[in-house]
């Protein structure tokens, strides 16, 4: 049974908004905050929705910001009580007050590993976990790119798993604020990573240097309200920052690259994502598990339609838009089983779709063949095998019947007088033939007929 269920159910509200935003539209594109920056985005951390921000698809350099991917990788590929045998440590690599002195054949534990490279960013332990994930350095750098691709980056190219260089000509790690923003939601939707980033010191226990390291990012302290995410500086990138803040039960990401200061760049992270809180709103459209519609198949043969989950729009603070809900429904086949997806949602503003919310059945509908149907299907069937016997037969019969061509010719009939009887053949003894159409035909008479 195929049923097609065509339910439009239109709901015109009334919502504090007035931008009407396209595909890559920021909600606030007037009056954004200058800062000291290269590039910056603020973003939405449940939607990544760009609240506003200036330059961000532009590349730059990102130092200590590719320790983000690291930890990434070492959360999701290795265990976190594994035991790393640290293996030799470039003479190269960057170090002075970025590293925790590691010994080569020194057994460290990968959690510890981590917290010295998100929190006091340690070049020496990050190269340890790129070594112990990856295999090698050069390894684990291409698994960081394709995670890069993975997960939507799609301006960013790694080079190596620690981000600081000493060479000033050497190839460096880059991305973009709009790109960073994207790892950042990523890293800090993992509850390891989150409370790594959030912390505001660890204790080290290494065979050099045992101590208590602050976090290398001051914006946790600096604004009351933040979460993460991490923080850098070298002298080709300047100062970069992604950070997070939660208020209220929102969280903003923002991104700064290319700051001249520290204290600025912190101070300026505050005021973006302040800015973003406190000008824009989170308007909730659908709610998950909110009832649309009975759809009924028949006597006892329904289900209730729910959404299938939440979502909500940002829009500035201020403003007001005209938002549509469409309701439509999916050609539907029985039976249909619980949370099975049976149609969709379409959010528009002014016609234009920004979103599809699914709608699911919430109970199990079962699915049954007619019996009339059954009863046709058998006697079609019959029909058909008793054509086909018929047809054989006269094939058979037709084919017994035909004159075979290398007789010998059969003699013509003579015309029938319509006043006398039929007078019987006339046998000749080899006549000559000049025209086809005289051939007898004493089959004329004898086709079969159906």
């Amino acid at each position: 049974m195929k049923q097609k269920i065509t339910l439009g159910l239109i709901f015109i509200m009334m919502l504090s908004t007035l931008l009407v935003p396209t595909v890559r539209a920021d909600v606030i594109t007037n009056n954004i905050p200058q800062i000291d920056a290269v590039s910056f985005i603020v973003v939405e951390e449940t939607s990544g929705e760009v609240l506003f921000g200036n330059n961000y698809q532009s590349k730059a350099d990102i130092a200590d910001l590719s320790k983000i991917m690291t930890a990434v990788l070492a959360i999701e590929k290795s265990d976190m009580d594994k035991v790393v045998t640290v293996g030799k440590i470039p003479e190269n690599l960057p170090g002075g007050i970025n590293s925790v002195f590691l010994r080569e054949g020194e057994k460290v534990k990968m959690e510890d590993l981590l917290k010295a490279s998100v929190i006091y960013s340690a070049n020496d332990a990050t190269y340890a976990i790129a070594e112990a994930v990856g295999g090698n350095e050069e390894k684990f750098v291409g698994l960081m790119n394709e995670k890069a691709k993975e997960i939507g980056m799609k301006n960013t190219t790694f080079v190596n798993s620690y981000g600081q260089s000493n060479d000033e000509g050497s190839q460096q790690s880059q991305s973009t604020a709009e790109d960073l923003a994207i790892l950042g939601r990523y890293a800090m939707n993992l509850e390891k990573y989150r409370q790594l980033a959030g912390s505001k010191s660890f204790e080290w226990r290494g065979e050099a240097m045992p101590a208590v390291f602050d976090n290398k990012n001051t914006f946790i302290t600096g604004m009351a309200e933040a979460t993460g995410v991490k923080s850098g500086y070298d002298e080709r990138a300047k100062y970069v920052l992604i950070g997070s803040a939660k208020k209220d039960g929102r969280e903003l990401i923002g991104v700064i690259l290319g700051s001249s200061s520290e204290a600025v760049m912190v101070q300026d992270m505050a005021t973006i994502i302040n800015y973003g809180l406190n000008n824009t709103k989170m308007v909730p459209v659908v709610q998950k598990n909110a009832f649309e519609a009975n759809l009924v198949f028949g006597e006892n043969k329904q289900t209730t339609v729910v959404a299938g989950e939440d979502f909500s729009l940002i829009r500035p603070a201020e403003s007001n838009a005209i938002i549509e809900m469409a309701t439509t429904f999916d050609d539907i086949d029985l039976p249909i089983k619980k949370d099975q997806k049976v149609g969709v949602i379409e959010i528009k503003i002014d016609g234009q779709v920004l979103n599809q919310v699914p709608l699911i059945a919430t109970e199990d509908v079962s699915g049954s063949i007619s019996v009339l149907f059954v009863i046709t299907c058998i006697m079609t069937i019959l029909y058909i095998m008793q054509m086909s016997l018929r047809a054989g037969r006269i094939i058979k019969k037709s084919a017994r019947s035909a004159p075979s061509r290398n007789n010998t010719p059969q003699p013509k009939q003579s015309q029938l007088n319509k006043n006398t009887k039929s007078q019987q053949p006339k046998t000749l003894n080899n006549p000559p033939r000049k025209n086809l159409s005289d051939r007898p035909n004493h089959n004329r008479d004898q086709s079969p007929r159906f």
